[in-house]
């Protein structure tokens, strides 16, 4: 598995917040590294990655003699990375977290992906406000003033979009 730019921010994201939370970095960066690998290895639909993905780490993680004590701290991590809403120790709100946070990041992938799945322009700002909705009270009391300056660069692109259409 190669890890392309954006899992690298990611994963950054994921070990500051394991830093600032003082969660296990090690169980963090390997939830953050597996958390999307059904995705990547194609196995299953996006809707259920999260559990086809937990499946693929255990599967992994066994094969290369992970310790078993740690192994269903990091698919704790896969299988509740949708939503920090349902983290049950601090290693996985930081993985749910640096996910949703990824998406902050990057504006491009954001409409890329609305455009896939047909959301339009109304319904983009409401998807990234749910998204917002489902980081910690502490990551959004952090991140608010990122979460303020995407909406308003994702605002500003999708009215030059619509200029040019």
């Amino acid at each position: 598995m190669i890890l392309t730019p954006l899992a690298l921010h990611y994963l950054d994201n994921a070990l500051c917040l394991a830093q600032k939370y003082n969660a296990d970095p090690e169980i963090v960066a390997l939830g953050a590294i597996l958390h999307d690998i059904a995705l990547v290895a194609k196995v299953g639909t996006k809707k259920d990655h999260h559990i086809n993905g937990a499946n693929l780490a255990k599967e992994l993680l066994l094969k290369y003699g992970y310790p078993e004590n740690k192994i269903d701290l990091v698919i704790g991590c896969v299988i509740n990375h949708k939503s920090s809403k349902n983290a049950t120790n601090i290693e996985e709100l930081c993985v749910a977290d640096a996910d949703i946070l990824a998406h902050f990041d990057n504006i491009d992938m954001v409409l890329d992906v609305a455009e896939k799945q047909g959301i339009d322009s109304k319904n983009i700002l409401e998807w990234c406000e749910g998204d917002y909705n489902d980081l910690s009270e502490n990551s959004k009391s952090d991140f608010r003033p990122k979460y303020e300056k995407f909406i308003i660069e994702t605002l500003k692109r999708l009215e030059d979009t619509k200029n040019k259409g």
